[in-house]
Formats: structure tokens, C-alpha cells, sequence
């Protein structure tokens, strides 16, 4: 039952990675489209990688603070949950080709990769400084 469970984790956090990176791949390949669909300028499409950098920076506190409420589980529910939402609110963006949409959902993306972040880096840094203290104590 436990080998279950253990199995159960590494894939849901190796799905997490792969999600993580396609996303964060997502915004090069995004860019000259959306340019062409919206008829952006150079400086507007810079905001494309804009939004995702800025959520990560916005929210890099916030997402401290609720994982040591709810736990590293509550972060990645809530970053699976804001993550599903921004991609699903790119079907309406598409429809109406609105730019503010576009940025909107790839910001709420980006907001759930950022607690993604926080707490895989988190989950690691702890294990670092634990490593550490053994090899001190030695």
C-alpha cells in the first residue's frame, strides 16, 4: 500500500514538471501568433513573456504564505485549480481575440506555476538544509 502511494507522488509530481515546462515553453511559440491574430506591435507582444514573469513575481509571497496554512498540498490543488481555469479561459479569449484576455489567462496560468514553484523549491530547499545538518553533525 505504501510502494502505491509512494508510486502515486512521483508521477503526480513528475506530471507537475512536465506541465510546468510546456507551459513556460508555451509563450515563444504563442507569440507570433497572437500577433498576427490580435495585430500586435513589437512592444505589445513583449507583454506576452511579461505576464508570465510578472505573476511569478506578484505572487511568490502569496504563495509562500498559504502553503504554511494549507500545506504543500493545498498549494498544488490550488495551483492545479488556477492553472486549469487560465487555460480554460483561452477557448473565450480565442473567440472574441481580445489581447486583454489573452494576457489575462496566461497571467492566471503563470499564477498557478508560480505555487507550483514555490513549493517544489521549497519541498527542496528543506531537504538541502537537511542534508547539511547531518553532514555538520558528523
Amino acid at each position: 500500500m505504501k510502494t502505491a502511494k509512494t508510486s502515486f507522488a512521483i508521477i503526480l509530481i513528475t506530471s507537475l514538471f512536465f506541465l510546468w515546462g510546456f507551459a513556460l515553453n508555451l509563450n515563444p511559440i504563442l507569440i507570433p501568433h497572437l500577433k498576427k491574430a490580435c495585430q500586435l506591435s513589437d512592444a505589445q507582444s513583449a507583454f506576452i513573456d511579461s505576464a508570465s514573469y510578472i505573476a511569478y513575481f506578484l505572487l511568490a509571497i502569496p504563495a509562500g504564505k498559504f502553503m504554511n496554512r494549507f500545506g504543500y498540498k493545498g498549494g498544488i490543488i490550488l495551483g492545479l485549480l488556477l492553472f486549469a481555469f487560465g487555460a480554460f479561459l483561452f477557448y473565450p479569449a480565442a473567440a472574441t481575440r481580445s489581447y486583454a484576455f489573452f494576457l489575462s489567462a496566461l497571467f492566471i496560468i503563470a499564477s498557478g506555476l508560480a505555487y507550483w514553484e514555490k513549493i517544489l523549491l521549497q519541498k527542496h530547499i528543506k531537504s538541502i538544509w537537511r542534508l547539511r545538518k547531518l553532514n555538520c553533525s558528523k
